[in-house]
């Protein structure tokens, strides 16, 4: 009994201590002030299950990427209206830093100019309004963008969702530290779901706390972290992918079974790179599932956009605005060809 009395006084203290503490933090910030506390980066806040996620409401200047705004939503997109309103065609386009638009104004990325080729087109051939909702986010794999559209992108009530993942499916799993205290950096993102998702209720409130962003700004949270620290940019060498092949197909595959249960149709895209990125695995997996697969190295390879990497990509991975511009030109084109488009009608037109 003296000990259970003792345990429970020494918890009672403890409660207090870290209720004292986070009302301090809670005068000293307010809610605008909270981002400049991480000490990761003021664009991104910690997610139990998608490990970050974009801040809502921001409203930023970055060089080189123009002007950084994000709706409530935390996505680099208008505002999205739910529910979606009738005679709009929705289209979500999941993908990495290129989809985001690295080095890019929001209305230059391949998702807003491929929604301005579908509504141009409207006024020839008739039909729906067409929007397309930016959920690129930087450093995104494809199991992160599988899990986030489980949890929120089919909420948004999309009939179609494009899939842009390749290049940090295969970065080495240090490459990421930077971006969450919490994150293994001998984990592959499959793996760090499953344990985090367990403690996602508990997650949710501590990164709702000021006094948890307070001490990791100071410094006293490094016991969160792996012992074997990553320098930004490098990896220990031999952990091997963030998504290994086996990783990649199961996030695929529970992408396609989610909107094939929904009534959504899925677009498999292969990313084009100012460098080779060769794989085989984007093509067979649409095969399989018999989805539409459009191969943009293939176009790019084919010379149809010319051989100047320099003016289609900012840094050899990141289109700029004309490399975007041919893209979105590339997946209408193949969509066309597909017969796609023509299908391509709210429910109930």
């Amino acid at each position: 009994m003296r000990r259970a009395r003792l345990l429970a006084f020494s918890l009672l203290v403890l409660a207090l201590v870290v209720a004292a503490g986070e009302g301090v933090c809670r005068a000293l910030w307010t809610e605008q002030q909270v981002a400049p506390l991480d000490p990761a980066n003021v664009i991104f806040r910690d997610h139990p299950t998608l490990f970050w996620v974009q801040r809502p409401f921001l409203d930023e200047k970055m060089r080189p990427h123009g002007r950084l705004r994000t709706n409530s939503l935390g996505l680099r997109n208008e505002e999205v209206a739910l529910p979606r309103p009738p005679g709009v065609y929705r289209i979500l386009s999941l993908g990495e830093s290129s989809t985001w638009g690295a080095s890019v104004d929001l209305q230059d990325t391949y998702s807003k100019r491929f929604q301005q080729l579908l509504n141009q087109d409207r006024h020839v051939r008739g039909g729906p309004t067409y929007e397309v909702i930016n959920a690129g986010v930087g450093a995104y794999s494809s199991w992160q963008s599988s899990v986030y559209l489980r949890e929120s992108g089919l909420a948004l009530d999309p009939q179609m969702v494009l899939v842009y993942h390749l290049k940090n499916d295969r970065l080495p799993r240090g490459v990421v530290d930077r971006h969450n205290y919490l994150y293994s950096v001998s984990s592959t993102d499959r793996r760090l779901y499953e344990r985090r998702r367990l403690m996602a209720p508990a997650l949710n409130v501590l990164y709702e706390s000021r006094l948890y962003f307070a001490l990791r700004r100071w410094g006293m949270l490094t016991f969160f972290r792996q012992s074997a620290q990553v320098p930004p940019g490098q990896s220990i060498p031999g952990l091997g992918a963030r998504v290994p092949d086996e990783d990649r197909l199961a996030a695929l595959s529970s992408m396609a079974e989610v909107c094939k249960a929904r009534g959504v149709r899925m677009v498999v895209i292969k990313p084009v790179y100012g460098t080779a990125e060769p794989d085989e695995l984007l093509a067979a997996f649409a095969a399989d599932h018999q989805l539409p697969f459009i191969d943009l190295a293939a176009v790019k390879d084919s010379g149809a956009w010319g051989t100047n990497n320099t003016a289609l990509f900012n840094d050899l991975v990141h289109p700029s605005a004309d490399g975007h511009r041919l893209i979105a030109r590339a997946i209408y084109a193949a969509l066309d060809t597909q017969g796609i488009l023509a299908r391509m009608t709210p429910p109930g037109k």
